[in-house]
């Protein structure tokens, strides 16, 4: 049975990037975002009163209904018996439905009947779903969840995935939510506005397939932490960062490593006066030809930071300076001019 690795703390991906790491941490060295206490998987626990739980054993559809506990939800986990999950008219989901569903078995969930209106914390709750292909989640109600970081995270056997309906108004986590969906060829966020959140790390890392993703209805204005945010999107061919001025952002480490398809990126709304650590920002983009910039970025914002360009084999600057594999560091990351040789080229 596939698991996934451990997430691991910052100090840890500044070594070895999102394809090696598997999880997350804010900007001040806070908690990985997926790493949630996870119970051993052992025999189902004693249940008082009428379940609001049960499962065909033939069909393998395990039914909920009433006022759910988490305790009777994750009795089930790793339970190779249960096919699916489907819910009765009426099926009310707990304040804290964090990992309600972590480490399923099941092929599907369908949620359609659900009452989530009360839920507030929806953190790491489809995690490690690994043989779920379909998501239903219907018109499931989040305007009072908060933290959604990790909820869809290692779901890598998913194909499609739903969230038009997702209300992010109240959110302000949403750290690795899509981490390893590696099946998933394109997602609408068209309504993923995410107006209260600061930290984007890992948001889409190992989204292998994905192949185009348009931000421009999400508010990045206050993004300060985008490290590895794109990280191993190796099919990611066109990307829309919106109009927003992303002035806030403090951390882009290993924010494109491996985004092997990229071949032009707009960053002409980001700017890097608050940016502390961008170590490996471009690793990896081999077929990235341009960068598009607004303004002459400082490099001494991210002094230090090496490997910035690594493998960026066919970047050129605006004044005609090639990728050299003797120059990757931060040194090289501002406006290409006769006087400065960098690899970023400024809008007109």
């Amino acid at each position: 049975m596939k698991r996934r690795i451990p997430v691991l703390m910052m100090a840890a991906l500044l070594l070895t990037g999102c394809g090696n790491a598997g999880g997350s941490t804010d900007g001040n060295g806070g908690s990985p975002a997926a790493e949630q206490s996870a119970e051993k998987p052992g025999k189902k626990p004693s249940l008082f009163g009428k379940s609001n739980v049960s499962l065909d054993e033939g069909t393998g559809v395990l039914t909920l209904s009433g006022n759910l506990t988490a305790e009777e939800v994750q009795a089930y986990k790793s339970n190779d018996s249960v096919k699916s999950v489907v819910c009765k008219s009426g099926t009310v989901f707990p304040e804290d439905s964090s990992n309600l569903f972590r480490e399923f078995d099941c092929e599907s969930i369908d949620l359609t009947n659900a009452d989530t209106s009360q839920v507030k914390n929806m953190s790491s709750m489809f995690l490690y779903c690994n043989y779920m292909t379909s998501l239903n989640l219907g018109g499931i109600d989040t305007s009072k969840v908060e933290e959604m970081d990790g909820m869809f995270s290692g779901c890598d056997e998913l194909l499609s995935l739903d969230i038009t309906g997702l209300n992010t108004d109240s959110v302000t986590d949403i750290r690795e939510m899509f981490y390893d969906c590696q099946k998933l060829t394109e997602l609408d966020l068209s309504n993923f506005t995410c107006p209260n959140v600061r930290s984007y790390n890992m948001l889409f890392c190992n989204c292998y397939r994905l192949k185009s993703l348009d931000l421009s209805a999400m508010n990045l204005a206050k993004a300060s932490d985008m490290s590895q945010m794109f990280s191993g999107c190796s099919s990611l061919k066109e990307l829309n960062l919106g109009t927003d001025e992303i002035e806030n952002v403090a951390f882009t480490t290993y924010m494109f490593e491996n985004c092997h398809s990229l071949e032009m990126l707009d960053l002409t709304k980001f700017h890097i006066e608050n940016v502390a650590f961008m170590p490996s920002m471009f690793t990896g983009c081999e077929n990235l030809t341009t960068i598009l910039v607004s303004y002459p970025w400082n490099p001494d914002h991210g002094k230090g930071s090496s490997n910035v360009f690594y493998g960026c084999e066919k970047l050129v600057g605006g004044n005609g300076t090639a990728y050299d594999p003797e120059h990757t560091d931060w040194t090289y990351a501002c406006v290409d001019t006769p006087e400065t040789p960098g690899y970023l080229t400024l809008a007109e």
